[in-house]
């Protein structure tokens, strides 16, 4: 299995997909097996002598980085078990996956119109993701959240604020 195989297993559901839990669109009835499926395949492919801290295009993230982004709390928490130095890599797109967590858990929500909780940030950092982390262009994570306006600041400081 090659490094694009586990990245289309991990995006098959893209079409299905707004945001939500990767395992409930194609594995409705069962969607437990969409994890075991794809960690079977994440541990062939290490078998096989597979990296998992390589990047994929166009956006240069890694599988952390896509986790984050599809804010599957479950999945983050199975990629880092299997690797816990996935929180930590910069991947191609120069930035840490935290970063991907943060713009997901608000862009989200401001999409949906419903209250941001940041679960997908708060899980990062229960892992050992770095609460002091910069981005390529230096912010740090409540930098970013401040570039969504002062009510997501006050939502971050309040909620991450503890970290």
């Amino acid at each position: 299995m090659n490094f694009d195989e586990l990245i289309e297993a991990m995006c098959a559901r893209d079409k299905y997909d707004d945001f939500g839990n990767l395992a409930w669109t194609i594995y409705t009835d069962n969607p437990e097996k969409f994890y075991s499926d794809f960690f079977d395949k994440v541990r062939q492919f290490l078998k096989e002598g597979g990296d998992l801290h390589q990047s994929f295009s166009p956006m240069g993230w890694s599988l952390m980085h896509l986790a984050c982004k599809k804010r599957d709390v479950r999945l983050i928490k199975g990629l880092w078990e299997v690797d816990q130095y996935l929180l930590h890599t910069h991947a191609d797109c120069h930035y840490p996956p935290i970063f991907q967590a943060l713009d997901s858990d608000i862009d989200c929500h401001i999409q949906v119109r419903k209250p941001i909780t940041l679960e997908t940030t708060k899980a990062m950092l229960e892992l050992g993701a770095d609460p002091n982390s910069r981005h390529k262009d230096n912010r740090s994570l409540r930098e970013a959240a401040a570039s969504y306006g002062t009510s997501v600041v006050e939502i971050f400081d309040e909620i991450i604020g503890l970290y």
